[in-house]
């Protein structure tokens, strides 16, 4: 089977970017070097582990098994973008989050000095 290291390489590149992700905080969350990360980055079809590629592929927000499907062409640039876009709802979705907690202290204390 032909795997598509460059597609796998794009993924994950766009992907650090969109998460202001360093390839030093990358790699250390990931478990793996960052000699392998910036590798898997270029694209060079050196021998890759499904574990480690699980591994980065978590700490991206992503499924364990996505870079896989990534590099035997099964996940659509769709799936990679709707992925994207599921990431920045759920920032969102946090944020607005921390901002109703605050609203909710602020009237909690408001009714606790009446």
């Amino acid at each position: 089977m032909t795997m598509n290291w460059q597609a796998v390489a794009e993924a994950v590149t766009t992907r650090m970017e969109e998460l202001e992700l360093s390839q030093v905080d990358l790699a250390a969350a990931a478990g793996v070097s960052v000699a392998w990360l910036r590798s898997l980055q270029r694209g060079h079809a050196v021998r890759r582990s499904e574990v480690l590629l699980g591994a980065v592929s978590a700490q991206l927000g992503w499924p364990k098994g996505r870079l896989m499907a990534i590099a035997t062409n099964q996940a659509t640039s769709e799936e990679i973008a709707s992925s994207a876009q599921i990431a920045e709802t759920l920032e969102e979705l946090r944020r607005e989050v921390a901002e109703l907690r605050r609203r909710v202290k602020a009237l909690e204390r408001a009714a606790v000095s009446r």
